[in-house]
């Protein structure tokens, strides 16, 4: 139904009254004179370049047509519904319709085409003109069939104020045959410069199709002259005395033999004693296959098309081809079914008339379910939930924030409180072993934190003490070692791998490029780097106390056995990443050179290329790993003193760039020494999105609970 104020709109223009103008442009999108002067036009030019030739390149190009035929055959058979609308406006609270006449249209659109035909035209079209037109008949006021036309027969008529007042078919034979607007709608990719025509990204590529093109058309040729490279017969034309009209021959004669890609490499025959010269080009100086290969990547970048649908399965494992696969769903398949739901809804819905508002289509959800990332992250909300449950808090209230079902929120009652335990003694926690002596006798507390200079802060409108202090000596050890790493480390492993390539590729062994084993080295130096930050988490922690006057603390102990364990994991990791880089990289340059030193010469200097931020990220994380571990431990111990109470919060100081997940926890107060634990016993927090980027911490404010007597 039409609003109530476009049915009452007018304007009034210099005293008079124009009527409704609902269907009216405020300003003229085109020049009267203008209206009819492209209709001779056959799709050219200023409507969007040439429709038909963007339509045949689909056959002159084998990634242009698998993306295409990929994507339209994709879209055609995704499964649609018809709604009948809630009040409620939610799309949950829709019901499912299975009896109208738009269900049998678009099931069978026409006598020749189911649905999923249908579509895959129209689509291929989109893709390839940016436009997909069809034409409805009627029988009886209702819409009875549709039927795809060819974009490039199709022009619609501007006016200068109603925007369209139709269309005219430009038939085979030449006839123009008028439509009105009832009897054509159009899908279409916008045109920027435009409004009735479509932009496709072939239109977009086409001279990188045409380069792709030509350099397979010379290929062809060259083959089909026995491979041989052409050449030239020289003569010093000044001493052969030719004529001007024996040049004005000779040059004629010339073009005609040899000017284009159908006379490439056919020798020139001439006359008067002239000398055989060999053309110097040879396929490789010409770098053709590099041309098409970029031909290929031009068209896939384009339609933003996901390598491995190309059936390419270079760097595609399963964890990121599922990733592709998600994408392509939600970047490539979801806003071109959009269309289609607005299509169906906005276009052919309201020809039925009656209470066609009533009606929606939507398409079933085409993104695949990632069970396994769901599984993972309810496990550890689970968790998280646990942990928080067993310091206190309300199960029944966390629920929802921690993104858990609320059936498990109903079944939670709460438990008794457990007895109280006296603490066995200053600094001492029943059950957990003493820092190791060793540990504490080897660390010297650095300057800032022997003499504190801090107040009394409040956490949320001040840093905490130590944590800029702590952020600088992180930075400065990541710094030593990445370069100590970079020095020493890295050098090795390279040498290795390419041994390790050339050993494989000589002796005929391609498969133990998948398999190559590169030798751990680096874990002593990370392991010493980790201990260092552990100290300095440590000593920030006690300079935070001292700074609320909490003087005598433990250091805490932090398991130095497990830093260990850590370094040797990060280390093995960071040498496997290697041996991968290594061996897909000697694979691609296999088909150039079949020489083992060579191909090992390659992939050296590709490692060395490579930058350190996958290195820095892994190192990174390693550091705050032991950052934390040492401030969780004396918190641990501090926390069992009977003088002192240490309420403990999440700070993202240190962060520089702060997810949405960090920016919610942060500053928030935590239950337990083990929900801190959870939060940021690993590398940062739990959930952050940066993963071993993230530089979250906990931060303690003290309180003075007794007297020490």
């Amino acid at each position: 139904m039409t609003s109530l104020l476009r049915s009452l709109a007018g304007r009034v223009i210099e005293g008079e009254v124009v009527g409704a103008q609902s269907n009216k442009l405020p300003v003229p999108i085109v020049a009267q004179s203008q209206r009819y002067a492209f209709l001779d036009s056959t799709g050219s030019s200023s409507d969007g370049g040439d429709k038909e030739q963007q339509a045949g390149a689909m056959t002159a190009n084998g990634t242009l047509f698998a993306i295409v035929s990929g994507i339209s055959f994709d879209v055609s058979a995704v499964e649609w519904k018809l709604y009948r609308k809630a009040a409620s406006g939610l799309a949950e609270d829709r019901t499912e319709v299975t009896t109208h006449p738009s269900i049998e249209l678009f099931d069978q659109p026409n006598p020749f085409m189911p649905w999923q035909e249908f579509c895959e035209v129209v689509q291929q079209h989109m893709e390839l003109t940016g436009e997909g037109w069809s034409l409805t008949s009627y029988l009886l006021g209702m819409p009875f069939e549709l039927w795809p036309v060819y974009p490039h027969r199709m022009l619609p008529v501007p006016h200068p104020t109603d925007f369209l007042s139709g269309y005219l078919y430009l038939s085979p034979d030449g006839q123009k045959i008028p439509l009105g607007l009832k009897e054509v709608t159009q899908l279409r990719q916008p045109h920027p410069l435009n409004m009735f025509r479509g932009l496709s990204a072939v239109q977009a590529i086409a001279s990188d199709l045409s380069a792709g093109r030509a350099a397979s058309a010379w290929n062809d040729r060259f083959f089909r002259n026995s491979a041989i490279p052409g050449g030239i017969i020289e003569q010093d034309i000044e001493a052969s005395g030719l004529s001007d009209d024996e040049f004005a021959r000779f040059t004629q004669r010339w073009r005609e033999a040899h000017q284009g890609t159908a006379n490439a490499h056919r020798v020139a025959v001439l006359e008067q004693g002239m000398k055989w010269v060999p053309n110097a080009y040879s396929l490789k100086d010409l770098q053709f296959t590099e041309l098409r290969g970029m031909s290929r990547d031009i068209v896939r970048e384009a339609y933003r098309y996901p390598i491995s649908k190309l059936g390419t399965v270079e760097d595609v494992n399963r964890a990121n081809g599922e990733a592709q696969e998600t994408r392509y769903a939600r970047d490539i398949l979801n806003p071109r079914l959009t269309r289609w739901r607005s299509w169906r809804n906005r276009e052919i819905m309201p020809l039925f008339g009656g209470d066609w508002r009533a009606y929606e289509w939507d398409f079933v959800p085409v993104e695949p379910e990632d069970t396994e990332s769901e599984a993972a992250l309810l496990t550890a909300r689970s968790t998280a939930w646990k942990v928080f449950v067993d310091g206190g808090c309300d199960g029944k209230a966390i629920v929802t924030p921690l993104g858990l079902p609320q059936e498990i929120g109903d079944a939670w009652t709460k438990p008794e409180p457990p007895p109280v335990v006296a603490p066995g003694g200053a600094g001492a926690v029943p059950g957990k072993k003493a820092p190791p002596k060793s540990f504490v006798d080897a660390w010297t507390a650095p300057q800032w934190a022997i003499s504190p200079v801090w107040a009394p802060f409040d956490v949320a409108d001040a840093a905490p003490p130590g944590l800029d202090e702590l952020g600088e000596q992180w930075q400065t050890q990541l710094d030593a070692t990445v370069g100590e790493w970079l020095a020493e480390v890295s050098p090795a492993q390279r040498d290795a791998c390419a041994q390790a390539v050339e050993n494989a590729v000589d002796s005929g062994e391609l498969s133990g490029l998948a398999a190559l084993s590169v030798p751990v080295l680096g874990a002593p130096l990370l392991d010493q780097a980790m201990v260092n930050m552990a100290a300095a988490g440590i000593a920030s922690v006690l300079a935070e106390a001292a700074s609320y006057g909490a003087e005598g603390l433990m250091a805490g102990g932090v398991d130095l056995d497990a830093l260990t364990e850590a370094a040797n994991a990060t280390a093995a990791l960071l040498a496997q990443g290697i041996a991968n880089a290594a061996g897909r990289e000697a694979l691609r340059l296999l088909p150039s050179n079949s020489r083992g030193g060579d191909i090992a010469a390659g992939v050296k200097a590709f490692l060395t290329k490579l930058t350190d931020r996958g290195l820095r990220d892994a190192i990174g994380g390693a550091l705050t790993r032991a950052q934390n571990a040492g401030r969780l431990a004396t918190y641990r111990l501090a926390m069992a003193s009977p003088i002192w109470r240490v309420v403990l919060k999440a700070s993202e100081h240190l962060d520089g760039g702060t997810c949405d997940p960090c920016k919610e926890i942060d500053g928030n107060a935590l239950p337990t020494i083990e929900a801190a634990q959870l939060a940021y016993g690993g590398a940062g927090y739990l959930f952050c999105e940066g993963g071993v980027r993230c530089r979250g911490t906990i931060v303690g404010v003290w309180e003075r609970i007794g007297d020490g007597a």
